[in-house]
């Protein structure tokens, strides 16, 4: 691959993040970090497969009432109607890390499938952010009565902070003691690192 699609690549990836988190776009920030692999990517035509998902997820949602609701039609969108899943079979293979090709496949890694579930979710108007547990990566939307979590490697279960505690033991082997900081989304900065206030 020659150095200019690749100078092209970070350039506007540079371009992306430079904005607040709120607003970055980070489907196409994950496609133009795929494009340094795939120089002939088409970074557009991707972006308009998420966009139909999030068509065919607004047909879903139309009759939503609670984030419940919007939760259940992203999951019915990814999971039963676009089969998309986690690749437990190859966790390792390189692909699942390239969201171009998560997107073709339907399968990836925690947190390109969690990319995806972000923006599908986005597109709906219903918010998500990504938070990175420890060995693992899910979704969570601030709801009024709570925090709500979402594991897309999954198929989309919904985790209480007890589950979360549970999966964090089961993953890293309770190398990891599960902390309330663990839950944090990843645009939020910690009060203290070290926090030490507990999940179970």
């Amino acid at each position: 691959m020659s150095s200019s699609p690749a100078r092209n690549a970070r350039s506007r990836f540079a371009e992306i993040v430079s904005v607040e988190d709120e607003r970055v776009n980070l489907a196409e920030a994950a496609l133009v970090i795929a494009a340094e692999e795939y120089p002939r990517l088409d970074v557009e035509g991707y972006l308009e497969k998420l966009d139909l998902l999030g068509d065919i997820a607004r047909d879903q949602a139309a009759d939503a009432r609670d984030a419940m609701d919007f939760i259940s039609a992203v999951n019915a969108t990814l999971f039963e109607r676009r089969g998309f899943r986690g690749n437990r079979d190859a966790y390792c293979d390189p692909r699942n890390s390239f969201l171009n090709e998560v997107i073709d496949r339907r399968t990836g890694i925690p947190i390109t499938l969690t990319v995806i579930y972000i923006e599908v979710a986005r597109r709906i108007g219903f918010a998500v952010k990504g938070v990175g547990l420890p060995f693992h990566f899910i979704a969570k939307h601030e709801a009024e009565t709570g925090d709500i979590y979402i594991d897309p490697f999954n198929e989309g279960r919904v985790l209480g902070r007890h589950a979360c505690a549970e999966l964090i033991a089961l993953i890293s082997s309770a190398s990891a003691h599960p902390q309330a900081s663990f839950l944090r989304s990843c645009s939020e900065i910690p009060d203290s690192v070290n926090s030490t206030e507990s999940l179970s």
